[in-house]
């Protein structure tokens, strides 16, 4: 449930006109995404892989509708997608720990997209840098302004006491690792 709650999150700030669809996200998340500053991946593997420029902006509607070229992670070993082996090599997206948002979404500006923004659809981190972009817009915490613009407006309480949105460092010991075959 936090990916439609998220986008809801971020097209409250729209409705309070904070930014337009095709607004390109750098600026709100800085020059590291610029088109000229990103590289598409164009072929090779994790270990020898060639790159292009990025022709296109990355947009707030991109990140919406996971047409941005951002990738999700998934395949560390990069066997069927070498972006999401690049993310596991460099400890991107889903495989860094301890970071905060603002730094996980950071860390993706220097990453290979998938594609060229716009011109495919794939499942990816896009929510999470949506995340990023409300705290930016709204200038609080995304935990903080969820609680406050949607979950208790609704009357929508966490079910379990133990789900966060946010891991204290003290916490990280009882979080399970991410494993995926």
């Amino acid at each position: 449930m936090t990916k439609p709650i998220t986008t809801t999150a971020l097209m409250t700030l729209y409705e309070e006109g904070k930014f337009q669809l095709e607004d390109p996200i750098h600026f709100y998340l800085g020059d590291r995404w610029r088109k000229e500053n990103m590289q598409v991946f164009k072929s090779g593997t994790v270990e020898d892989y060639t790159t292009e420029p990025c022709t296109r902006s990355i947009t707030m509607r991109m990140l919406m509708n996971h047409t941005s070229g951002l990738s999700y992670g998934f395949d560390a070993t990069g066997a069927l997608n070498p972006v999401d082996g690049l993310y596991f090599k460099h400890k991107r997206g889903i495989h860094s720990s301890g970071l905060t948002l603002e730094h996980m979404v950071d860390g993706l500006a220097g990453m290979p997209l998938f594609f060229q923004p716009g011109s495919h659809w794939h499942y990816s981190l896009a929510t999470d840098v949506c995340g990023r972009l409300v705290e930016v817009l709204s200038g609080e915490p995304f935990d903080v302004y969820l609680q406050r613009k949607i979950l208790t407006p609704l009357g929508m309480h966490v079910s379990c006491p133990r789900t966060i949105l946010r891991v204290d460092p003290v916490q990280t010991s009882t979080c399970a690792p991410l494993s995926i075959c």
